[in-house]
C-alpha cells in the first residue's frame, strides 16, 4: 500500500472508530432514558455485590479461552458502563476509540480480558472497554484468562463439613 492509500486507510479506521464509539454512547442514553420509564435497572452488576456468597480461596485458573460476550454481566472495577457494556462517560471516548481502531486493525497483541466465573456467568477484572468494543463490532466471543470461584455450598470443604 502507498503512503497515501495507507494515511487514508488508517483515516477511514479512525472514523469508523469514532463513528462506532457515538453509536454506542447515544444507544445507551436512549436505554438509560427508556429504563425512567420501565424501571429497569441499567446498572452492571458488581463482583463485589457477590462476593460473600463465594469463597475466593476455592478458585481454579482455567487460562485463556473464547468466552462467551452474553456471558460476561458484571465487573470487579469502577463502573463507566452500563450492563449492555455501553459507555456511561464521553471522557473514555478517547481510549475506547483506541481499542476500537485497534480491534479494526485486527491488532493481535492485545491481551485477553482478564475475568472471574460465577456459576455461568463472567465478571471483568480488567478489559471493560475490550469488552465494550467486541460488543459494538457485534462479536459473540473474546479470549479472556478465565478463574473460575466456587460457591461456597460447591466447595470440597463444604461438601465434607455437610457429611458430618
Amino acid at each position: 500500500m502507498h503512503s497515501t492509500e495507507s494515511a487514508y486507510h488508517l483515516r477511514q479506521i479512525s472514523q469508523r472508530a469514532n463513528d462506532l464509539f457515538e453509536r454506542a454512547w447515544r444507544r445507551g442514553q436512549f436505554k438509560r432514558i427508556q429504563a425512567l420509564f420501565t424501571g429497569e435497572s441499567r446498572h452492571l452488576p458488581l463482583l463485589s455485590d457477590i462476593e460473600d456468597q463465594h469463597q475466593q480461596s476455592d478458585t481454579l485458573e482455567l487460562g485463556v479461552q473464547p468466552t462467551r460476550l452474553e456471558r460476561i454481566i458484571g465487573t470487579q472495577g469502577k463502573i463507566s458502563f452500563d450492563k449492555d457494556f455501553l459507555p456511561l462517560q464521553r471522557r473514555s471516548k478517547a481510549r475506547w476509540v483506541a481499542v476500537a481502531q485497534a480491534m479494526l486493525l485486527g491488532a493481535t497483541n492485545l491481551p485477553p480480558v482478564d475475568v472471574v466465573q460465577v456459576g455461568d456467568d463472567y465478571y471483568i477484572k480488567d478489559g471493560n472497554h475490550r469488552v465494550s468494543v467486541a460488543k459494538a463490532l457485534n462479536y459473540l466471543y473474546i479470549d479472556a484468562d478465565v478463574t473460575r470461584w466456587a460457591k461456597a455450598a460447591d466447595s470440597p470443604d463444604a461438601a465434607e463439613a455437610g457429611m458430618q
